[in-house]
Parts: structure tokens; sequence; C-alpha cells
């Protein structure tokens, strides 16, 4: 086999999901109140600001945190809602909150992606935020071991990675054996 591909599911992901979830319910109460004061009547522009927004974005934060935790896949993510939520800043000329939301969403996206270890003739991509890409003449040792993947860099570098709860689609021999003659070959 020339390519061997490892996921690591983001185990953190529920975490980063609630907190988003806090921060963007925390932006929609801050904007229905701001946009309360904005008028002395309770106007239909205050009426969406006021109820109808906050109530829509912790319904959606709601659902997002019941598939992550039921471990369903979902086709949007809280991107999606801070979005909504920006516009909803930037309709009432408040572009600092509009920008820092935009920016949150955007690192929550970044962070909460999966862990990829793709191993093959050129050598070791860890796909992460950011890449690892580790060539097989940098590599002293590297061993897949009672769950765990460790890489023994010449640089006294050591990476590690617990795969205990990852489904690997081949044995630990398999993989070591490639693994020892990308090394051997390249010495």
């Amino acid at each position: 086999m020339d390519n061997y591909t490892i996921c690591i599911p983001n185990t953190r992901r529920l975490y980063y999901t609630i907190t988003a979830n806090i921060i963007l319910l925390t932006s929609c109460i801050c904007y229905a109140v701001i946009k309360y004061m904005q008028y002395t009547a309770l106007q239909c522009n205050s009426l969406w600001g006021c109820i109808i927004l906050p109530c829509t974005i912790l319904t959606l934060c709601i659902v997002r945190c019941y598939y992550i935790v039921t471990l369903r896949h979902l086709q949007y993510t809280n991107l999606h809602f801070t979005v909504l939520t920006t516009l909803c800043w930037v309709s009432i000329s408040m572009y600092i909150p509009a920008a820092i939301l935009l920016l949150l969403g955007i690192l929550e996206y970044v962070v909460n992606k999966d862990t990829y270890i793709i191993t093959n003739a050129q050598g070791i991509l860890i796909a992460t935020t950011p890449k690892k890409n580790i060539t097989w003449p940098q590599i002293q040792s590297a061993q897949l071991k009672n769950g765990y993947f460790t890489i023994d860099l010449h640089n006294n570098t050591l990476y590690q990675y617990d795969l205990s709860d990852t489904v690997i689609p081949y044995t630990e021999a398999e993989y070591n054996t490639y693994i020892q003659q990308q090394i051997h070959r390249t010495v």
C-alpha cells in the first residue's frame, strides 16, 4: 500500500462548540438590548432584535450541541449563525463587535477540524492547523504501538498521538513495516 491515512477525531469539539454558543448567545442578548434601547416603543424592528433573533439562534445552538453530543453529522456550523449575528451587528453600525464575532466564528471553524496522519512515499503529513510535513530523512524512528503513534525526529522533536479511540483499517505490524522500510530506504 502506498498511502496510509489515519483520522483522529477531535475530542474537544463539544467544548469548542459550547464556548462558541455561549459567545454567540451573549452577542444576541447584547444586540437585543441595544436594539431595544434604540426604540422608545416596541416597534417591528425592535421586536426582531429583542425576541425573534435571540430565540432563533438559541434554538439553532441547542440543535448544534445535540448533534455534536450524539456524534451525528451536521451540515452547518456555528459559522453560519455567527455570520447571521454579524450581519445584525453591521445593520446597527456596530462594526467592532461584528468583526470580533466573525473572527471567533472562523477560529471555531478552523479549530474543530479532525487531525489526519497521512503516510506516503514522501514522508508523514500531519494535517492539523498548521500542517506539519515531515520527510523521511528527518525521521529517526516512528512506531504505531498499543494505540499510540510516535514520531521521533533527528532534531530531538517528538510527536505522539493517542489513537486508542480511532479505527485503523490496517494492522500495527503492517504499518510499522512500511514505516521502517521508508526510513531505511532514505538512510
